[in-house]
């Protein structure tokens, strides 16, 4: 029997301070498939929302503390990441290769 290795690179994205001004929502239009990790360095859980073309947050899951979670999502989709109490920490958006989302302690 073959076995075969599969490597998948990441791009490690730290998060930004998010400013819901100007947070841009997803792309109506997104066709490109990848996969998003996000991985919790904080001391306390995040929540994790995806942000539709109208920005409405749908609710995702929570990441417990220097936990990860995965997500298929399509390039160009908009997530917003906001502590316990629903407080925005910032935002990513999906590239179109799959990568990594950082959110830093605090």
């Amino acid at each position: 029997m073959k076995q075969y290795t599969v490597r998948i690179a990441f791009i490690a994205v730290f998060l930004a301070v998010l400013d819901t001004g100007s947070m841009s929502f997803a792309e109506k239009s997104a066709t490109q498939h990848t996969l998003v990790v996000f991985a919790n360095a904080r001391s306390d859980a995040v929540g994790i929302h995806w942000v539709d073309a109208e920005g409405r947050h749908r609710d995702y899951d929570k990441i417990q503390p220097v936990g990860q979670w995965h997500q298929s999502t399509y390039g160009g989709h908009a997530w917003l990441i906001t502590n316990e109490q629903g407080r925005p920490l910032g935002h990513f958006v999906a590239d179109k290769k799959p990568s990594l989302g950082i959110i830093p302690k605090e």
